[in-house]
């Protein structure tokens, strides 16, 4: 069973692993999306992650995953739950944007469309979808803690922000008597992905483990997605080829496989383990379609791995 940590700086509980919804009501249908919602909360989850954006990808799918997490909500009471929902992302096919896709009227109606397909009065935690840096943190952190002050979240964070940038803003927050950034969520694994980090709007983000000090520093947990790149340390590298295939992550592959052989563990469940950490809380989002999946991840919950190893997993070839 998975237990509770408390969010700094909030009175949120949440379960150790984050339910992801991207793919749920489209690539997964609405029945085996109930039936992992259920076995999530009967493992001890109460972390549900949502965005505005999601399913825009598959036509006619926008706010499905909003609408699911609505459809939960009826079964099982509001109060049982940990909703965070995510608004201020940037444009993509089937999904138009202004140019700039975070100003405070952007970020406060994307959050009363996803509650109004949620069909609450608020989420627990609403984070800014992406970053742009063409306009200054003090604006951005004063319009998502407006939606705090307004009743509609408890609390914000920050999705595929740069350290620096979310450290700033908290300093911008403390200052002024704000709500600050409490949660990072941004892409992490032991894989490499296909991208780097580069200083432009909207831009993916890479959490690294030498910036969790950093982030200790600024009172955030680190809620990465992606944690499992995509299954690709769980079945032998053949998923999320396209994304995290590269001469490092074969390197870490082996590492991992052979590390999992001498432990007696999943080589999935020992990757997602290598995120855990105990300065600050680390509370991966699973993308899972499958409960197999969800329950390799609750077994890495059990493995301890000692910095040495975890160093050793992640040098460079």
């Amino acid at each position: 069973m998975m237990r509770k940590v408390q969010l700094s700086g909030t009175n949120l509980h949440v379960s150790t692993l984050c339910l992801g919804t991207a793919d749920l009501g489209s690539k997964v249908d609405d029945a085996t999306a109930h039936a992992l919602f259920d076995w999530f909360l009967a493992a001890g989850g109460n972390f549900i992650d949502s965005a505005h954006c999601y399913s825009a990808w598959v036509p006619g799918k926008l706010g499905v995953s909003d609408r699911l997490v609505g459809e939960l909500i009826v079964r099982v009471g509001r109060e049982s739950l940990v909703i965070a929902g995510k608004g201020g992302h940037i444009g993509y096919e089937g999904y138009p944007r202004p140019e700039f896709f975070l100003t405070p009227e952007t970020i406060e109606r994307d959050l009363i469309e996803s509650l109004d397909r949620m069909k609450t009065d608020y989420v627990d935690l609403y984070y800014l979808h992406r970053d742009d840096p063409r306009l200054p943190v003090s604006e951005l952190i004063a319009s998502a803690g407006e939606q705090v002050l307004k009743g509609r979240a408890k609390a914000i964070g920050a999705s595929n922000w740069s350290v620096t940038r979310l450290a700033e803003a908290n300093a911008f927050a403390d200052k002024h008597g704000l709500p600050r950034f409490v949660a990072l969520q941004n892409q992490w694994a032991l894989a490499e992905p296909s991208w780097a980090d580069r200083e432009a709007p909207g831009v993916l983000r890479v959490t690294r483990r030498n910036e969790l000090e950093a982030l200790k520093e600024a009172g955030v947990a680190v809620i990465p997605w992606g944690p499992n790149a995509n299954g690709f340390f769980a079945s032998h590298g053949e998923k999320g080829a396209q994304t995290y295939d590269s001469p490092d992550s074969q390197a870490r592959l082996a590492r991992v496989e052979a590390m999992a052989a001498a432990e007696g563990v999943k080589p999935g469940s020992l990757a997602l383990a290598y995120l855990l950490d105990d300065r600050l809380p680390v509370i991966p989002i699973l993308g899972s379609t499958r409960a197999e999946t969800l329950q390799e991840a609750i077994e890495a919950l059990s493995i301890s791995l000692t910095e040495q190893e975890k160093a050793a997993l992640e040098a460079p070839l």
